[in-house]
């Protein structure tokens, strides 16, 4: 019963429509250092961004993978070199919409120089949930991803049986 797929597959645009995308993690709680991260990890918590077709906007670059043996971090001089069209910003995954937009997007948006990359510009600027995740997590991140990065393509699609993901999770196997 995992997110479908196939339903992902069918609904996103083609390869050369699809945006870059930047994934980061802040490196001083609100400011503008970040933990960079790559999608190719093959771990669960990128494992979103891999099935809904993103290009990491680190792949062009010799910026590493934020781990235990490389703590570098992005200023946003580097964010606006790398000009990603999506920017995914973890550790929100349990703040509302309106924490978000008042500690990530807006004080992004306010800061001088941000309107050089282009995912502020485009108001682009996504929760990417948590670091840690499971498959049950996965599933809810993913489905709103594809929403928020392809809202005309899966507006009205389900990715997952929510009521089944609940039966479960009560113990209703």
């Amino acid at each position: 019963m995992p997110v479908s797929t196939t339903a992902i597959d069918e609904h996103l645009p083609p390869a050369e429509q699809r945006p870059t995308a930047l994934l980061v993690f802040p490196a001083d709680g609100a400011g503008f250092q970040f933990f960079p991260f790559r999608f190719d990890d093959g771990g669960i918590s990128t494992k979103q961004w891999r099935d809904l077709g993103l290009t990491d906007a680190l792949a062009a670059t010799d910026v590493g993978h934020y781990s235990f043996s490389d703590r570098g971090t992005l200023d946003l001089e580097a964010l606006i070199e790398i000009d990603p069209e999506v920017l995914l910003v973890r550790n929100y995954g349990g703040a509302s919409e309106s924490e978000f937009q008042k500690e990530v997007v807006e004080p992004l948006q306010a800061e001088d120089g941000s309107n050089g990359v282009q995912a502020v510009q485009d108001g682009a600027i996504y929760n990417a949930g948590y670091l840690n995740q499971g498959p049950i997590i996965n599933f809810y991140h993913t489905d709103r991803a594809a929403k928020d990065i392809y809202p005309n393509s899966f507006e009205d699609v389900t990715l997952f049986d929510r009521e089944r993901v609940a039966e479960i999770v009560h113990g209703q196997i």
